[in-house]
């Protein structure tokens, strides 16, 4: 027997071809972000259950022909369009990034420094390096050596990605505008920078959510920063969270997580560099 998910809308779907979606075998993750890209609302009903389908596809292959084996039948949802930003009813107040299950990482929503629409399948087929950044961390000379790693290994198809935050005493306080100017001036940078985000806590934008479940462990000296964070009275995080300013992740050409670096491993570090080497010949 087939699983469906039937959606029923005071309005016409966009396509009308969504209104039925039939997702045994077929990743909830792709379905929501069709939905999504359709322009249509959704309640907090369908979003648990297309997070819930997810869950099941992620813990086993077939998970979701399994479900349907169990007699697990069709589901009804009821969903709303309108010719708005697609968002799902939160619960409560608070940053509201949509439902979508980022376990396609490549199909997120960013927006670059200038309020560009982007996502990270802008950069599919290239290797990345995603870095949480701030300006006035004394960490920010950080900024010289992403951009020179940058440089080397772009013409071979390599990134690096920026990702100004300020969840880490408020170190990253200035405007897209602010920022851009800066890492211009100061640095020379060239490499793409995004607008600002949370990366951490309750408002932790969806990017950073999958990035650090996927990836929860960082490679460095990690007991010796928190030791030195205490040591300024500072509670830091603990694993999976972002530790600090300057966190590092290596994606492959295929947008799969390989590695994960600690602020205090510089971006010229070997372990990086032979890293990135590495994903760009195999």
């Amino acid at each position: 027997m087939g699983v469906a998910l039937i959606l029923r809308s005071a309005q016409p779907l966009r396509p009308p071809g969504l209104a039925v979606l039939p997702v045994a075998g077929a990743p909830a993750s792709r379905l929501l972000f069709a939905l999504v890209r359709a322009g249509t609302e959704l309640d907090p009903g369908i979003c648990a259950a297309l997070d819930a389908l997810s869950a099941i596809a992620a813990a086993r292959p077939d998970g979701i022909a399994a479900a349907a084996a169990a007699g697990a039948g069709e589901r009804e949802f009821s969903a709303s369009s309108d010719a708005g930003a697609p968002r799902c009813q939160p619960e409560r107040s608070r940053v509201d990034y949509g439902c979508m299950p980022a376990n396609n990482i490549q199909q997120i929503p960013l927006q670059t420094i200038d309020g560009t629409g982007a996502t990270l399948g802008d950069y599919q087929g290239d290797v990345l390096l995603v870095v949480n950044v701030a300006s006035k961390c004394g960490l920010t000379p950080q900024y010289e050596a992403l951009e020179a790693v940058h440089e080397r290994f772009r013409d071979q198809g390599f990134a690096v990605l920026g990702f100004p935050a300020n969840d880490f005493g408020g170190q990253e306080p200035g405007t897209n505008e602010e920022i851009s100017e800066f890492c211009s001036v100061t640095f020379g940078v060239q490499f793409p920078m995004f607008a600002k985000i949370a990366v951490t806590g309750q408002d932790k934008h969806p990017l950073y959510t999958e990035l650090t479940s996927v990836r929860p462990e960082a490679e460095g000296d990690k007991a010796a920063f928190r030791a030195n964070l205490q040591g300024y009275g500072m509670t830091p995080t603990e694993d999976p969270e972002i530790l600090w300013n300057f966190e590092k992740f290596l994606l492959s050409r295929d947008g799969a997580v390989v590695a994960r670096f600690s602020p205090d491993v510089t971006p010229d570090d070997e372990r990086v560099t032979s890293a990135i080497e590495r994903e760009l010949t195999s």
